[in-house]
């Protein structure tokens, strides 16, 4: 837990469905500055401009998917060293595999229980 005089961290938030980021945000918002993304093209141009300190990302979404944008974040000096946890209701081992091969710090299939995120993200943050 951070103290009250120093900035809260910065998540970035990225699913196509607006109740998962809504349920994600609930989650955070008092220990977290949350921003939000629909796709992985959009998620890319936010962690650009904000930087976050975590990253929570869906695999499937239209436009971009998730592996795409961690992908290319991964190679960009401002993103690169984000810790990312990639969410997904894909439980393929190959997926996971992937995801971390790509650069992923964390894979955890949807639905997740809320003290799970909470100490995967504390691991990463």
């Amino acid at each position: 837990m951070s103290d009250k005089s120093s900035p809260k961290k910065k998540l970035l938030v990225v699913d196509d469905e607006p109740n998962i980021r809504l349920l994600i945000k609930r989650i955070f918002e008092e220990e977290f500055t949350i921003f939000e993304a629909e796709n992985g093209e959009k998620a890319l141009e936010v962690a650009l401009r904000q930087v976050p300190d975590v990253i929570l990302m869906d695999i499937m979404m239209p436009e971009s998917d998730g592996l795409s944008a961690l992908n290319e974040m991964k190679s960009h000096t401002q993103t690169s060293n984000i810790p990312v946890i990639m969410l997904t209701g894909v439980g393929h081992e190959l997926n996971e595999r992937l995801a971390k091969s790509v650069g992923a710090n964390g894979y955890m299939r949807k639905p997740i229980k809320p003290q799970e995120l909470i100490d995967a993200v504390r691991k990463v943050a």
